[in-house]
């Protein structure tokens, strides 16, 4: 999109002729890409890992100190040789547990990362760009040997 105008000016104070003109263009161009980013799955959100077991099966192991409920499913807290998993006893680090639900979205696409404990997040990010340009000038003659001429320009 653009426009142009120019002409001459009237009245005329300063003696001879007084131009002007002036030239605008604006460029839109409404860009969108696809946006794919890995995200914890709920699983692991809540703080319970999926590892494969010898036979290759994926087994849940809650490092919470305390049984969670997921998608209506109950885990106890894991047990490993010696005591409980999670030594510490304190589960998921409540500042990543913080980040994850407030900053990143639920994976909505099940067939990237890990798919178990990581899938994919897919969306589209706009990326518009846009330009806009302006020129404008004026010039006076004085007379036929005297001229001024001043440019402004605009980005």
């Amino acid at each position: 999109m653009g426009a142009r105008f120019g002409g001459t000016l009237l009245p005329n104070l300063l003696g001879g002729k007084t131009y002007f003109f002036a030239n605008y263009e604006g460029y839109r161009f409404p860009n969108y890409s696809t946006y794919t980013r890995l995200a914890p799955s709920a699983l692991m959100r809540a703080g319970v890992i999926q590892l494969p077991n010898a036979a290759g099966q994926y087994v849940a192991y809650n490092l919470n100190p305390a049984p969670v409920t997921v998608g209506g499913v109950t885990y106890a807290p894991a047990t490993c040789q010696g005591g409980p998993c999670d030594p510490r006893g304190v589960g998921l680090n409540p500042i990543v547990n913080q980040i994850w639900s407030k900053y990143m979205p639920l994976p909505n696409d099940p067939t990237a990362g890990d798919r178990v404990n990581t899938q994919g997040y897919l969306s589209t990010l706009s990326t518009p760009e846009k330009a806009n340009s302006l020129v404008t000038r004026i010039d006076h003659d004085f007379g036929a040997k005297w001229r001024f001429m001043r440019w402004v320009i605009e980005l």
